[in-house]
């Protein structure tokens, strides 16, 4: 029988694409919402003082109330406008919000963006506000254009007191708005009745009270606002001022009204001194008080998240340089701020201001070239440049006014023996008696020797190699002549009867004859300090390279001192080095030279006194 043959399993095409399901259309994405490009900055009008204004805009209709929008607007001072002008702190710059500027997007930080929300709702309470326009620097000048950032820095001494009133916005205080009443959280006095309708006892009221100016006082207090840099001259230029915690605001002198009645309990006493600094500022920005060093001085504590603005911030306030000879520019360098500054403060025509005469500032040249370095922060002089005789910063000189303050005897060992090994701690004990014999002497020494150790154990070594640096006078000019007419007196009142007419101080010191050999980079490579003993019962860390018979030169009122070399066959020093050294006062701040010290007269370039001052 014959095998029955299978029917083939084999389909066709037309079979197969009958079998298979149909195809159903690609999903199509939803539309994307319309989104507004990011804001764009036209360009201001350069041949005028010209500037920017903003005005809020009311939510529109069912449109959140978190939304701000507003529009700005070109002006300038010749058109007389009515504004207020914003004082706030930026924040922090990972935290924003968006808001819409003509339309726009614009990334505004947060603290921008509660103090937007706080006018604009007070605008609605208030009619007498509305359609006001105000000024607020993170969105009125373009920050990503250095030229018109200058320009605008220039003009904000000018634009914080011409505003109609000047608002500062602390923000919200979140913490109690839910306790009592939002009026009671400033008022001097409690609302008996709102207490007593809430059920509340009189001791009930009154612990909240107290609760309430306790907690309001250290919020206010230590708000950053009061240690920014900007806002010193925002508050002290301000015709007026209004200050804002949320919505709700009080003229200054009721701010400050209050602020002294609580400050009338001692237990809150300490902590108002930055308001009342900027209070006094304030009161007195017509007065000789605010030169650039007193200002400097003064608000060593402020803080700004760029270096330069340590300078620039202050200078709508200091009197001293209305004539331009110091001005905002974010092109410069670091150094080329410094030396700026400096020229200015040495080349200062005698004026009526609190320091006047070049005998003045040649006392305090060094104080203050360390007052601007420690504002700015570490930076470096650039290379000699070529033809060295060429270098801006070599030719240019200052006088400085120093002492003889003593002469090095013996150098011992470096700071990483003296931290690390103990046998160079006994070597450097045992010097003492080589140098200083009587008992009552090697005792002192050894007192202070014993404090000394614990600073440098709190010390960085590397800090510590960059402050006290050789300076190689090859390279760098400088030439100190002793003054045998004349002494020390430390007392400022003193200076311009007794010490060093200003005929001898004014012949402009020059280098002429110097040329820095090859050009390269001023500061040779970073060596360890090491330890030194000097007459006077001086001790301290001195620059690698002093030798035993160079002499210590301190200057006024200030931590440097210069290590001087004695330049063979002749009257005269040079700069080699620095040094550090040990306040054996617990109640001062720096060796100060003694009275009647034998003076030197100090001429030197910037480069080394930069050297000296950091």
């Amino acid at each position: 029988m014959g095998q029955r043959t299978s029917r083939s399993s084999t389909t066709t095409p037309i079979e197969a694409a009958k079998s298979q399901p149909e195809p159903q259309p690609e999903p199509q994405p939803e539309p994307r919402p319309w989104v507004p490009p990011l804001f764009k900055y036209q360009p201001l009008d350069p041949s005028v003082d010209s500037f920017r204004l903003l005005i809020l805009e009311p939510p529109k209709a069912k449109e959140s109330s978190e939304i701000i929008r507003c529009r700005l607007v070109h002006t300038n001072f010749l058109e007389k406008p009515a504004y207020m002008a914003l004082s706030y702190t930026w924040g922090s710059p990972d935290e924003v919000r968006e808001i819409y500027v003509n339309g726009d997007r614009f990334l505004a930080r947060s603290n921008l963006y509660q103090a937007l929300i706080a006018q604009r709702d007070a605008r609605l309470n208030d009619n007498r506000l509305t359609g006001t326009y105000l000024w607020a620097d993170a969105i009125c000048i373009d920050q990503s254009n250095t030229t018109e950032r200058s320009r605008q820095v220039r003009l904000m001494d000018y634009i914080y007191s011409r505003a109609d009133s000047v608002h500062i916005c602390l923000g919200a205080m979140a913490l109690f708005q839910f306790v009592l009443d939002p009026e009671v959280l400033v008022m001097p006095r409690v609302d008996y009745r709102t207490g007593y309708r809430r059920g509340w006892s009189r001791a009930e009221i009154d612990r909240h009270h107290e609760f309430i100016k306790g907690g309001l006082f250290w919020w206010i207090n230590d708000h950053d606002y009061w240690s920014r840099l900007w806002i010193i001259q925002e508050v002290a230029l301000a015709k007026r001022l209004r200050v804002f915690i949320g919505e709700f605001s009080w003229p200054w002198e009721e701010f400050l009204i209050y602020l002294s009645k609580l400050e009338r309990d001692s237990y809150y006493q300490p902590y108002g001194h930055r308001i009342r600094t900027l209070d006094e500022k304030r009161k007195n920005r017509h007065g000789s008080s605010n030169a650039l060093e007193q200002l400097l001085e003064d608000f060593q504590y402020a803080e700004c998240q760029e270096p330069k603005d340590k300078i620039y911030g202050l200078l709508g306030l200091a009197h001293d340089c209305e004539d331009g000879s110091v001005e905002a520019d974010y092109s410069k360098q670091l150094f080329e701020i410094h030396h700026d500054v400096v020229k200015y403060f040495t080349g200062r025509r005698p004026d009526s201001n609190r320091h006047p005469s070049p005998a003045d500032r040649a006392m305090r040249i060094v104080r203050f070239s360390e007052l601007i370095q420690r504002q700015l922060g570490p930076f470096v002089y650039p290379a000699i440049s070529s033809p060295p005789d060429q270098d801006k910063f070599t030719s240019t000189v200052i006088r400085a006014v120093g002492s003889i303050g003593g002469q090095i005897l013996h150098l011992g060992p470096t700071l990483s023996e003296m931290i690390s090994t103990s046998s160079a701690n006994k070597k450097w004990r045992s010097c003492f008696p080589a140098y200083y014999p009587l008992p009552d002497d090697i005792q002192r020494l050894r007192i202070a020797n014993e404090k000394y150790m614990e600073l440098l154990l709190k010390s960085e070594t590397r800090e510590m190699s960059e402050k006290f640096c050789a300076i190689d006078a090859t390279m760098m000019y400088s030439k100190a002549v002793p003054d045998n007419k004349s002494s020390w007196i430390s007392s400022e009142h003193e200076w311009k009867d007794r010490f060093m007419p200003d005929d001898q101080i004014n012949n402009r010191p020059e280098n002429s004859d110097f040329v820095p050999v090859h050009p390269r980079h001023p500061e040779s490579s970073l060596a360890e300090p090491r330890m030194f003993l000097a007459t006077n019962y001086h001790f301290g860390l001195v620059s690698e390279g002093a030798r035993e018979g160079d002499f210590i030169c301190p200057f006024w009122k200030t931590e440097v001192t210069a290590v001087l070399r004695k330049v063979e066959g002749t009257n005269t020093f040079q700069v080699v080095g620095s040094m550090g050294l040990y306040v054996q006062d617990d109640k001062a701040q720096w060796n100060q030279p003694e009275n009647m010290a034998n003076i030197v007269l100090v001429d030197m370039d910037i480069r080394t006194l930069s050297l000296l001052a950091r």
